[in-house]
């Protein structure tokens, strides 16, 4: 999170603090705009190879997937992605059966 200045920082910091476990501060806006474009792209990809990987097997009728255990100590960054869970309307998920191969 930035702020356009020292005071605006403190604030928006403030609000955030109320609501998130952990909030990173940066220096300015020119910081915060690319990190959480990257974020998203990394979100945004790992959501839609998973949904992918999901249809995949369906379609080869493979075994039942199991969520792997959470080891994510070792890897903070790491999230679990449930396929189809996707819940936002900037990120809607295809509907079952359709492939994005053709």
């Amino acid at each position: 999170m930035s702020g356009i200045d020292a005071a605006s920082l403190e604030v928006i910091k403030g609000f955030y603090d109320g609501i998130f476990k952990t909030t990173v501060p940066v220096s300015g806006p020119k910081v915060a705009e690319p990190a959480k474009l990257i974020e998203s792209t990394f979100r945004l990809v790992n959501i839609s190879m998973i949904s992918e990987l999901a249809t995949q097997r369906r379609q080869l009728a493979l075994l039942q997937m199991r969520r792997i255990p959470d080891h994510s100590a070792g890897f903070p960054h790491r999230q679990h992605h449930v396929p189809g869970a996707t819940a936002s309307p900037a990120m809607p998920s295809r509907p079952q059966g359709k492939s994005t191969n053709g």
